[in-house]
């Protein structure tokens, strides 16, 4: 008899499965041949599965270490608001700075035991796969406990990231991904991760943004390239959630605005602006 013990969520007995394997093999030789036996069968499970994924923000701290200060600074204004801009020059490291927003956040919630909804929204599908790559790496090497979300009509792999990381016990036994289009599936998957003391790490490209709707409540989203958020087709679907989403947090390049009060000026969709380096000031 064959029990599937790794794809099954249930706890399974090795004693009561050891015991059903020794009647089933017993049941099945002549009587003259049956024979009893005490003796434990060892069970050798891969030594990927060996692994156990543990907490270790000590290396979120490391990592933080390497940021360049003008990262820092604006990090440092993120921790202060609920809501802003972030405008730096490409190539200076908005990225990073947005994924460090999200982990101190997980890290202070993980430690309170409460685990929250953590989204980076992109204008598209491969920088949404790219940013979400990224975040992964540095929550899987802190020990972070989450489950992924991609809302996008492209299908994020993990098994490639399960992968990547199976040397730190990180495999689809304490993280599971969804990918989707459909309200009901977002909701689903936030639940079922809380209901785990799990995080969900998300990314939604501003077409599917709306269908965050579908949740009570978001506990932190950044913008990538904030500044296409101007399309009204993007902006009516960042409306519609935004008043669900506890902080939100807008990173541009280059920051668009028109008159005093329209585009990016346009304080009560945005922000105020929190920190801000030109290009030229950058080079200096």
């Amino acid at each position: 008899m064959f029990i599937n013990i790794f794809k099954s969520n249930t706890k399974v007995d090795i004693a009561k499965v050891v015991s059903t394997r020794e009647a089933t093999d017993a049941s099945t030789l002549p009587k003259s041949n049956a024979v009893s036996t005490n003796e434990d069968i060892e069970i050798k499970l891969p030594k990927s599965l060996q692994k156990q994924y543990t907490q270790n923000f000590a290396t979120f701290d490391k990592w933080m270490q390497n940021n360049r200060k003008h990262q820092t600074k604006a990090f440092l204004a993120i921790q202060k608001a609920t809501i802003g801009q972030i405008s730096l020059p490409t190539g200076t490291g908005k990225t990073r700075v947005q994924i460090a927003t999200h982990i101190s956040k997980m890290i202070e919630m993980t430690t309170k035991n409460e685990y929250g909804t953590f989204v980076i929204g992109a204008h598209r599908l491969a920088l949404c796969s790219q940013l979400l790559t990224e975040m992964i790496t540095v929550a899987v090497n802190a020990g972070i406990p989450f489950d992924i979300l991609f809302i996008g009509s492209d299908r994020f792999s993990d098994d490639k990231v399960h992968c990547k990381f199976k040397n730190k016990g990180f495999n689809a036994y304490v993280n599971e991904a969804t990918s989707t289009t459909r309200s009901n599936e977002v909701r689903e998957a936030v639940e079922k991760a809380h209901n785990r003391n799990r995080h969900v790490i998300a990314v939604s490209t501003y077409h599917s943004f709306d269908k965050l709707d579908a949740l009570d409540n978001v506990t932190q989203c950044t913008y990538d390239e904030a500044h296409t958020l101007i399309n009204h087709e993007f902006m009516e679907n960042i409306l519609l959630v935004k008043p669900k989403i506890n902080f939100n947090f807008f990173f541009t390049a280059t920051r668009r605005v028109q008159g005093d009060s329209e585009g990016m000026n346009n304080v009560e969709v945005f922000g105020e602006v929190l920190n801000e380096v030109s290009p030229r000031k950058m080079i200096e």
